[in-house]
């Protein structure tokens, strides 16, 4: 997944497993998520809807649904309407400094 390029001169950084992103976009992502962080419990999407829809990872966009897990995550994070996939919430809500982990992101070209 890309956020559309704004500006070409803008840093890039790939998050395994969940696509390319633009730097300053990924940071502003984590910090949002990071608002509810003493309040982020694990669930499963099942527990807060029970519907077939989907709700997306604050961080990486990616999807938390009711889903066959080769297509979407089917738990994560939750906190007053806010979802982090597992994945994001171990690399960026965990860890006490979490720009040490995203300095450890590998750089990237500027998509074109």
């Amino acid at each position: 997944m890309r956020k559309p390029i704004q500006n070409k001169n803008e840093a890039w950084v790939r998050v395994p497993n969940r696509g390319d992103f633009e730097l300053n976009y990924l940071i502003k992502n984590i910090e949002e998520a990071l608002r509810e962080k003493d309040n982020f419990s694990p669930k499963l999407y099942s527990e807060i809807y029970d519907d077939f829809s989907h709700v997306h990872c604050e961080i990486c966009w990616g999807v938390i649904a009711n889903r066959a897990p080769e297509v979407a995550d089917n738990s994560g994070y939750y906190a007053d309407h806010t979802w982090v996939c597992q994945q994001c919430y171990t690399m960026f809500v965990v860890p006490e400094r979490y720009l040490d982990a995203v300095a450890s992101l590998e750089r990237i070209a500027t998509p074109a």
